[in-house]
Order: C-alpha cells, then structure tokens, then sequence
C-alpha cells in the first residue's frame, strides 16, 4: 500500500482507523475504483433505489408522454424531469454520505445512509437549484461561460459540508468556495479527468450493448433511413422503433449500465473533499488527536 493513500477494510462492516493523507492526482483516480471495488455491496444496494425508481419513471414518461407531444402535456414532461432530477440527487447525497463514512472508518448501512441524506435534503435540493441557475445563466450569456465553469468547480463539493459539516445551503457553497480556493486548477484537473473517466465507462458500456442489441433485433423500419436516423435508431430507439418489449429489455439493462456507474463520481468527488481539507485545514491531524481522545 503507497504511504499517501486512503485505506479501507475488505469488510464494509468492520470499523477500522483510517489513515487520511493528502493524495496526488493518480492516486485519488486510482482510490475512487478502490473504494467502490472494495465496497461494491453497500454501493450496489444504493444504487438500486437509482435503478428501480429511473426505469419506472422512464416507463411512465414513455407510455404517456411518447408520441403525443403537445402543447397541453409539455408541464407533465417537465415535472418528469424534475421528479428524475429529485431521484439523482439523492441517490448521488446518498453515496457521497455513504464514501465519507467508509473513508472515516464507520459502519454504515444502505438505510442510515438515505436516512441521513433525507434529513438534510432540503439544502442539498437548494444548493443545486441555486448552482444549476446561476452556472447555467452565466452559460447561455456566452461570455459568461468562463465564469460559469469557475464557479462549477468552485462549489463542486458543495455536499459534503451540507451532510458531514452539518451547513446550510448557502454555507455549504462558501465552504466549498473556501476549500477550493487556491486550488482550483488542480481541482479542475481532477474533476474534469473523472467526468471523462466516467463518460467513458457508460458510452463503451452502454453503446457497446445498444450495437450488439440492434444487431440481434434490427429495428422494423430501418430500411431507407438516413445516416443520422440510423445512428438515432442503433443508440437512442424509441418504442415505435423497436417495439415495447425490446424497449423494455434494451432500457433495463442501459439504466443498469447508468446505476452502476453513478458512483465513481459520487467516490471521486468525495476522496476530492477529503484532500481538501487534509491539505488546507491539517484534517488528518485533527481526526488522529479525536481518535486518541476516545
């Protein structure tokens, strides 16, 4: 084991003292497929809640939403949306809670975990609402999207002083502002390396399954398609394209592929955090004299 990283137990239930160091760039890639690899059980069970609630949703969105897109049903595909949204950022809270306590050496079940993220779900919801607006104000203007990407990766870990500090919403953006400052290129680096990193996980996995799917079922009408139609109908089908029961199978196993993955950003983002606060406030120092204390 390297000196700088963040050590777990093989078992997800075994308390244990960690050691909290500052990481480099490598090593906190690296410790984001550690930490899920290790404790891919409690994870899992999370990212169920994901799965199970997106599919329904999908399939409700799709059964009487698709085809009859009007002027009068437009509000009910926008409430699906916000309802989805609600769903990310719970699941997302929740692994980020459940990242923390396993990097602090405490037991942590599926249900504390969601337990402890409804309580603080209200600052959560207001923290992103407030940082979808304005990031994406800043963006639409054109010459705001410098700033817009400043202040993404300025408040990018926003929750974690919400669900660990116990900050409100607008007190969890200034700590988060206040960890990142001074530091905000290499917190660039790192967030945008495990955005691509996590791009690229669910494309090969997601359209590697939609060719080999197609090729098995083709798709009824493909026939004098265009270019662009075909590469629609092979990666993004519809239920007219495919028929409803290989909808159903084909959206079973790309949500999967979505649940999944979901948590390498919610760990990445958290072992971010963490080094954060070693590098800025001694924090490894600060939980190695409470350790000692008990």
């Amino acid at each position: 084991m390297q000196e700088n990283e963040i050590s777990v137990p093989d078992n997800p239930q075994q308390t244990e003292t960690h050691s909290l160091q500052a990481m480099s760039f490598s090593e906190i890639l690296d410790g984001m497929f550690s930490l899920y690899r290790k404790h891919f059980p409690l994870f899992f069970r999370i990212v169920v809640v994901y799965f199970i609630l997106s599919y329904v949703l999908d399939k409700i969105t799709m059964f009487f939403l698709f085809g009859s897109l009007t002027d009068q049903n437009i509000p009910a595909l926008f409430v699906m949306i916000f309802v989805a949204t609600l769903i990310t950022i719970l699941v997302s809270s929740t692994l980020s809670y459940a990242s923390a306590e396993v990097v602090l050496g405490r037991t942590i079940t599926t249900n504390a975990a969601y337990q402890h993220t409804l309580s603080k779900y209200f600052p959560l919801l207001v923290c992103y609402i407030i940082c979808i607006f304005v990031c994406t104000g800043l963006a639409i203007t054109c010459i705001g999207i410098p700033f817009s990407v400043f202040l993404f990766i300025r408040w990018g870990v926003y929750s974690l002083p919400i669900l660990i500090e116990d900050h409100s919403a607008l007190g969890a953006l200034r700590r988060s502002g206040e960890l990142v400052k001074t530091m905000w290129w290499r917190v660039f680096g790192i967030v945008l390396a495990m955005m691509l990193i996590y791009i690229m996980i669910q494309s090969i996995l997601s359209n590697s399954f939609g060719l080999v799917f197609y090729l098995f079922t083709g798709v009824s009408d493909s026939q004098g398609a265009g270019i662009f139609e075909m590469i629609r109908q092979v990666f993004f089908p519809t239920p007219i394209d495919i028929g409803w029961g290989s909808y159903f199978i084909r959206s079973f196993v790309t949500t999967a592929i979505e649940a999944i993955t979901i948590p390498i950003i919610a760990i990445g983002s958290t072992l971010l955090y963490f080094d954060l606060r070693v590098r800025k406030e001694a924090y490894d120092l600060e939980m190695q004299a409470t350790q000692q204390q008990v």
